[in-house]
């Protein structure tokens, strides 16, 4: 996997909190770790971003201008993760990379990690919820060649995967955050833009009179004219 992620591989790496247990994936740690990102235990309860409860945390961009994938959430500048490793970003990123945090907990998260006395591990916040990396040249970012599918190296890393979930995909951006980061990931950048609108629906609210003398009109009047 470093020898693709080393050439021009194009990924998209989501995790979720294991559930009973508290051993998470040393070798996806290690691979992430090389690009430019680390990989905590534990996970992440935010008291100031949350959606219901400080579990769903909420990831919020205040300028969608900061990175080509936040484009894909239009106006909703929030997605919601359900359960979410805290990640941190490595400074100074590796040599050649470009490692952009796409989504951060507030000043008043902290993550979370239960032992086996049945106490828990804290660590204060903010954390990184989601980054962009993408291979550089010479520190800058490389210049994408004149067609639809870019040659480089981009990888995205997720500290969360339910949040593409059939319950909650259409909530907020989850869903054009998604596919934005997939098409971006895999060189389509045109495909990353503001999604379309929803259509808004037109409704008539009829008084109950109102509504008797219709269904009085339709069922009555209507087929007699139609017989006349």
């Amino acid at each position: 996997m470093e020898s693709y992620t080393n050439g021009k591989g194009h990924l998209v790496l989501m995790f979720d909190p294991p559930r009973g247990s508290t051993a998470t994936w040393p070798n996806w740690k290690k691979l992430v770790k090389t690009l430019g990102v680390t990989l905590h235990d534990g996970i992440v309860l935010d008291f100031q971003q949350a959606y219901s409860s400080p579990q769903f945390v909420v990831g919020q961009v205040n300028d969608i201008s900061a990175h080509p994938i936040l484009r894909s959430i239009g106006s909703n500048n929030q997605v919601v993760l359900p359960g979410v490793i805290p990640m941190q970003t490595i400074t100074p990123a590796p040599p050649s990379l470009s490692v952009t945090p796409l989504f951060n907990s507030s000043e008043q998260s902290q993550s979370v990690l239960p032992d086996k006395s049945g106490s828990a591990h804290t660590e204060a916040g903010p954390f990184v919820l989601s980054a962009a990396i993408e291979r550089t040249q010479s520190g800058k970012l490389a210049a994408q060649p004149k067609t639809s599918v870019t040659e480089g190296m981009r990888t995205v890393v997720m500290g969360n995967a339910s949040f593409i979930t059939d319950d909650i995909f259409n909530r907020f951006a989850n869903g054009p955050f998604f596919l934005g980061a997939v098409n971006w990931a895999v060189g389509n950048d045109a495909l990353v833009s503001i999604p379309p609108k929803e259509p808004v629906a037109n409704t008539i609210n009829l008084t109950a009179p109102a509504q008797r003398f219709v269904a009085f009109f339709a069922l009555l009047v209507l087929p007699i004219l139609c017989l006349l």
